[in-house]
């Protein structure tokens, strides 16, 4: 858009004044849509769960035929896992990303440390900490919120550790 100062861009300043006018004019452009559903999203964790939500790590990008036993053999060279949950569909499919507990803080990121960028299953898996419980506000990404994106194709949601904010180059 012609006349705004993208070199001071904000994506959430932009999502709220899209969301605050009704007429949307002179609000910059939302280069990710994904934003304003995760605005208008309301997530409400699991409050049902046990886990020591500082002892909790997400790992993503596994194989579909990753096991509980496999993640299992994998991560407790790191430390004594209390919990290992696989994340599975209503068909009982894998959905490619685990959450794994550990005993003590220490192990957690000795874990989230080390065990970044390995492979399991012949897949390089991402290790995050579980947000969900720990951020507030945090929406997942199917409701458009979550880490990553990239740049080159608009998405605006950053801060993961594989997809890091990089200041955008505009032209004015």
């Amino acid at each position: 858009m012609k006349g705004y100062d993208y070199k001071n861009y904000n994506v959430v300043r932009a999502a709220k004044c899209f969301l605050d006018r009704e007429d949307h004019k002179n609000c910059l452009e939302i280069h990710d849509k994904a934003i304003v559903r995760a605005i208008y999203s309301k997530y409400k964790p699991p409050s049902d769960l046990k886990s020591n939500k500082r002892h909790v790590l997400f790992i993503g990008r596994l194989s579909p035929h990753t096991t509980e036993d496999t993640i299992k053999t994998f991560f407790q060279r790191y430390g004594q896992i209390e919990s290992i949950k696989l994340i599975k569909d209503r068909k009982g499919v894998s959905r490619r990303y685990a959450f794994v507990e550990y005993k003590t803080r220490k192990e957690t990121h000795r874990a989230h440390d080390r065990g970044h960028n390995e492979y399991i299953d012949g897949r390089k898996i991402l290790i995050e900490y579980e947000r969900s419980r720990n951020c507030k506000g945090w929406v997942p990404r199917r409701l458009g919120g979550g880490l990553g994106g990239d740049i080159s194709s608009g998405q605006c949601r950053f801060g993961g550790r594989d997809c890091s904010f990089k200041k955008r180059k505009f032209r004015i």
